[in-house]
């Protein structure tokens, strides 16, 4: 008798089975608790003193953009030939590694950037660091474009925006309030700049 093993790389494992890292793809706070996983790495900065504010633009359909002015992901080359942002964005659990401040890692880091691209149809990261800007784009948590050296600058931090996956994770919705809560009592070194395009309303959290 033979067996067909079906080998899953990072991404493909969470896409094929959403719940078992997610919980509930019908949990209506689905998307807000996958939008924090991208401050993970903000957070961690913030605790050495390397990140001090992020921004959130909120939009319908499970669409959202975060800014943060930390030093930006790291965009050497990681031992495996690839840009450890990359890495980051693509290897599960591979942000809880790469922690700079000694707390436990999983409370920074719940499931992680990879997971968060791995739900995403799209993704586009844009990095500045080292003197330059820096992108990639993905599509369903894989690569489509090279990392990427553009031109000179002299900005520092890491731009995420993405689209959850309506294919895979039904209609998705960021609630709001709850989002505040979260940063209220997960993220309060650190200043946040909310806005909701679909209400049009702005919130600012002071850090510290």
């Amino acid at each position: 008798m033979s067996l067909d093993i079906e080998t899953l790389d990072s991404v493909g494992a969470v896409r094929k089975r959403p719940g078992m890292y997610l919980g509930s793809v019908d949990d209506p706070l689905l998307a807000t608790r996958m939008l924090v996983e991208g401050f993970c790495v903000a957070r961690d900065e913030a605790l050495v003193g390397a990140c001090t504010r992020i921004s959130v633009e909120l939009e319908a359909g499970g669409a959202a953009t975060i800014r943060d002015d930390g030093p930006g992901l790291p965009v050497s080359l990681h031992q495996s030939g690839k840009p450890f942002a990359e890495v980051l964005m693509t290897v599960l659990f591979a942000c809880r590694d790469a922690k700079c401040h000694t707390v436990n890692p999983e409370t920074l880091c719940t499931l992680g950037l990879a997971v968060l691209n791995a739900v995403c149809s799209n993704v586009e990261l844009t990095v500045w660091r080292d003197g330059f800007r820096w992108t990639q784009s993905y599509a369903a948590g894989a690569p489509t474009t090279p990392f990427t050296r553009n031109e000179a600058s002299a900005e520092h931090g890491t731009r995420l925006r993405f689209t959850f996956d309506r294919d895979l994770l039904g209609p998705v919705e960021f609630v709001t309030p709850w989002l505040l809560d979260w940063i209220k009592t997960n993220a309060a070194s650190l200043r946040f700049e909310v806005s909701d395009t679909r209400t049009a309303e702005r919130f600012s959290l002071p850090g510290g």
